[in-house]
């Protein structure tokens, strides 16, 4: 179809696009190059129907589009007012931005690994440097000392406050620990692996954790505060910052978690005999001994027996703990009433472990060989105490009496040199420690055994030829050690020396030593130990002053001690 008439391609263009009469005005009075290029396109033969329409809306007439959104995102963000221009807005065009349109704005991710052993590994870019940097310098080591309230060496020069070491080589195998020397691995560290399998031990060592990080915060043991003046501990928290306030909470929660898991765990016959339970009931132990030294740690204690002697599988790990439980038993019950700590574990294994073998090789360095009459003189000198109240049995209680003195012979027949000599060559952990070190704490504890069995002893015989004045020997061999780490390995040493003197100056000796223990662990039962010494000088200087007794040789501190609140754990 030719036409020349504008007027009827009007018409065909507002029937085809269904425009009102006021659009066609509209187009004629203001558009009149439409109409001429309209008659250019009919008169050169396009065609007819409805191609020819759709050619010319799509060439020469817009549809109508939506409404674009009230702003980009450039605008948004610089709060300016935007043109609202699809597909880009003018005004960021104009002003030579980026427009990034009005629809979502996508972010891009890191790449992330489906398959193979990276899976669900993040692939993360380097960051492109603004400026350049220097070259990195060999990677060292800072040894952290805490401070010591010692002067200073002059020989520490002081342009360099901090020593620095190069650091060892990395090893491929155990690669959590691999920069850790054997000095710093203890049996709690085997617990690492059960943390991601078990809830019970992630949150018991969470607890302690965080326990120890309040401590640290605030420089005293806050529970033992409190718990000494009330039996409830009972803090107010507006004497704590918001951190140490957030550590406080983590702790009780977390413990909170722990016993609630180990309560769920012991109706569950299936979980009884789980490694991750024992292990749980183990570090609530340690808590309570890093909380106040004198909670119901002898409770889980005897709980971690009983799940012991129910079957657990036998590991390196299970072997571990079983060691540091013999060690809570031991040192735990020379403080304690008969009955609150039973010796079915130790006594067990030393009767079935000969004389020769090198048991508890860790930091303590207290060798079996002690370690065996120390838990023998606590039985025995129960069991005379005993038969001496019922007044009948009188052959027990001297059976007891002359084991006591074979206990006694066999600590003073020990030599600490021939056993380090004789350890040293199959223990790894022992080799990183100088054997003048290890020396000395072996007659450390040598000193303290024999000085824990002469008052055993004398209590129950009055004989004076077991008070044999070695006090100041202890308290001499203790400075090669007094500067070192390893003083915080020697609580019990130190306490049985406050415990056996009445000077005044070896009382403040204690107490010096005692707080430095303190500073090196943070652990509540070094100021619990504290607490203790300070009642029980109370008691001894009142019964001195009563009876005229300069010396107070009469004085039968493991009676005192069982008047005291709480059962202390001082080790």
């Amino acid at each position: 179809m030719k036409t020349s008439n504008p007027i009827g391609v009007i018409g065909l263009v507002t029937r085809g696009l269904r425009m009102t009469p006021f659009a066609m005005d509209y187009l004629l009075f203001r558009t009149s190059t439409y109409i001429t290029l309209a008659r250019i396109r009919f008169d050169s033969g396009i065609g007819s129907g409805p191609e020819p329409y759709r050619h010319f809306m799509s060439t020469d007439i817009e549809a109508p589009r939506p409404p674009a959104p009230a702003k980009c995102w450039t605008c948004r963000r610089r709060r300016l007012k935007c043109d609202g221009t699809i597909p880009a807005c003018r005004k960021c065009i104009t002003n030579g931005l980026e427009c990034p349109g009005y629809g979502k704005q996508l972010k891009w991710m890191s790449g992330v690994a489906s398959r193979g052993f990276m899976k669900d590994t993040a692939y993360k870019s380097d960051p492109t440097p603004s400026r350049p940097r220097k070259k990195r310098q060999d990677l060292v080591v800072l040894e952290y000392e805490p401070p010591s309230s010692r002067v200073a060496s002059s020989a520490c020069s002081s342009s360099s406050p901090l020593s620095m070491r190069s650091s060892p080589p990395t090893q491929l195998t155990d690669p959590i620990f691999q920069d850790m020397g054997y000095n710093a691995r203890t049996p709690y560290r085997e617990l690492m692996p059960l943390v991601g399998s078990s809830e019970g031990v992630a949150n018991a060592m969470m607890a302690v954790a965080a326990l120890h990080a309040m401590h640290g915060s605030i420089g005293s043991p806050i529970m033992l505060a409190h718990a000494a003046q009330t039996n409830n501990v009972q803090i107010n928290e507006n004497q704590l910052d918001v951190f140490q306030s957030q550590l406080l909470h983590h702790c009780i929660s977390f413990k909170q978690k722990a016993l609630e898991f180990l309560s769920v765990a012991l109706q569950n016959p299936h979980q009884h005999n789980e490694l991750q339970t024992f292990g749980t009931a183990v570090v609530l132990a340690l808590l309570e001994c890093f909380e106040t030294g004198a909670g119901s740690w002898a409770i889980h204690l005897d709980g971690a027996k009983k799940l012991l002697e129910a079957g657990i599988q036998k590991s390196s790990t299970l072997e571990a703990f079983v060691e540091e439980l013999m060690l809570f038993e031991i040192f735990g019950s020379t403080f304690v009433p008969p009955n609150v700590v039973s010796t079915s574990i130790s006594t067990r294994t030393f009767s079935t472990t000969a004389s020769e073998t090198i048991l508890f090789c860790n930091s303590f360095v207290c060798p079996v060989e002690l370690l065996q009459p120390i838990t023998s003189a606590t039985a025995k000198s129960r069991t005379a105490r005993q038969a001496m109240l019922n007044f009948s049995n009188t052959s027990e209680c001297t059976s007891a009496i002359a084991d006591l003195k074979s206990d006694l012979v066999k600590i003073q027949q020990f030599h600490s040199s021939a056993w380090v000599e004789k350890v040293i060559p199959v223990t790894g952990y022992l080799a990183t420690v100088s054997r003048q070190t290890i020396a000395h704490m072996c007659l450390i504890w040598k000193l303290a055994a024999a000085i824990y069995v002469s008052r055993l002893l004398y209590t129950l015989t009055g004989d004076a030829q077991y008070l044999s004045p070695i006090v100041d020997d202890l308290m001499t061999a203790f400075i090669p050690i007094q500067s070192t780490v390893q003083l915080k390995f020697l609580l019990w040493p130190a306490v049985i020396a406050g415990i056996s003197t009445t000077r005044p100056k070896h009382r403040e000796w204690t107490l010096s030593t005692l707080d430095e223990i303190w500073r090196l662990t943070l652990c509540a039962n070094a100021k619990g130990a504290a607490m203790v010494l300070l009642k029980l000088w109370e008691m001894k200087d009142a019964r001195i002053h009563e009876m005229g007794d300069d010396r107070g040789e009469d004085w039968d501190w493991l009676c005192d001690m069982s008047t005291l609140d709480g059962y202390w754990l001082l080790f």
